[in-house]
């Protein structure tokens, strides 16, 4: 199954005009909705884009701070959750699958990194490579 990331990054001063770019530019194109995944780093990027845009499919991004993981991917009413793959906090994609919440893993370049991340649970990846590649 095969989407389009938007990954927002962030400017903190401008943060809602940023935002609100992206939420115009998308609603101007042809793009379907159903396709894409819009994530960021940014709780307060995700907080903005859900009260705006409530049925756009989101995915909130962690590197090595997961504090209140659940709580921040509740408020934005998150449907996947993404970690990078050399930090994975124990017991983090059991609990995101009893949330109902899909698990991703970014940046995932090799066949033994995929398989070792689809033998712990987790629902996909995102890659540099072609999917061939490492699948």
């Amino acid at each position: 199954y095969m989407w389009v990331k938007v990954e927002i990054k962030y400017n903190d001063k401008r943060l809602k005009l940023l935002t609100d770019k992206v939420i115009e530019t998308i609603e101007k194109s042809k793009i379907n909705i159903e396709n894409l995944l819009f994530s960021s780093f940014n709780h307060n990027v995700l907080m903005h884009l859900s009260k705006k845009k409530p049925n756009w499919k989101i995915g909130h991004l962690f590197y090595s701070d997961t504090t209140d993981w659940q709580k921040k991917c509740k408020a934005v009413n998150a449907k996947s959750i993404h970690l990078y793959n050399k930090n994975i906090p124990e017991n983090i994609i059991s609990q995101a699958k009893n949330m109902g919440l899909e698990v991703y893993c970014y940046t995932v370049n090799n066949k033994s990194e995929y398989k070792k991340l689809i033998d712990l649970g987790v629902d996909g990846v995102f890659t540099d490579e072609k999917p061939e590649t490492i699948i």
